[in-house]
């Protein structure tokens, strides 16, 4: 018996998995990513498909190469923390199937705290390179509160803030600070 995986995992959901195991009837078991909404799974031939526990089993008369696809779709996810977690309240953290993404200063400009995320916004997601490494950054609309109307005085009288739109730009988490010294945010306002 022999199995090879191939995938693109972290940047592509698409696994393709090569067995190799004539007349063997075994059971193949799977882990399905807690992330994952959903998938599909096309195997040559009939098979039987269970799911228990987070894992994917398929059994089936395996062939001299039976070649096993499966597809986790991978969508941009706003996600929130626990209002019990009051350092994150109203704010959200960007992640796209396995991958916590970040704001970097390098992309965003200074004083990332002014920023916020239109959470019903669109996003884009691109392949480039960052750090001289390719991956995948998303990109989406939101707002940079105008720093010409902060006062210099520690309080004043509140008013409402005045926004404009940017597109702000989403690298993975551990890639942050390759670039240079600068400022990083996980949880952006919403």
């Amino acid at each position: 018996m022999d199995v090879r995986v191939e995938s693109g995992f972290p940047w592509d959901g698409r696994v393709r998995i090569h067995v190799r195991a004539k007349h063997s009837g075994f059971r193949l078991a799977l882990c399905i990513p807690g992330w994952c909404e959903g998938y599909t799974v096309t195997c040559g031939g009939e098979f039987e498909k269970t799911e228990k526990d987070g894992c994917l089993y398929l059994k089936k008369e395996w062939g001299e190469e039976d070649i096993l696809e499966l597809d986790f779709p991978m969508y941009v996810k706003l996600i929130a923390a626990n209002p019990a977690v009051r350092e994150t309240i109203g704010k959200v953290a960007v992640t796209r199937g396995p991958v916590v993404y970040c704001l970097e200063e390098a992309d965003n400009g200074k004083n990332l705290h002014l920023l916020s995320v239109d959470p019903l916004g669109n996003a884009d997601v691109i392949e480039e390179a960052v750090c001289g490494e390719k991956a995948k950054t998303v990109l989406l609309c939101g707002w940079r509160e105008r720093e010409a109307d902060q006062t210099q005085e520690l309080y004043h009288v509140w008013r409402k803030e005045r926004k404009e739109a940017v597109m702000l730009k989403f690298i993975p988490y551990y890639m942050w600070a390759n670039r240079m010294e600068n400022e990083m945010r996980v949880w952006v306002r919403r």
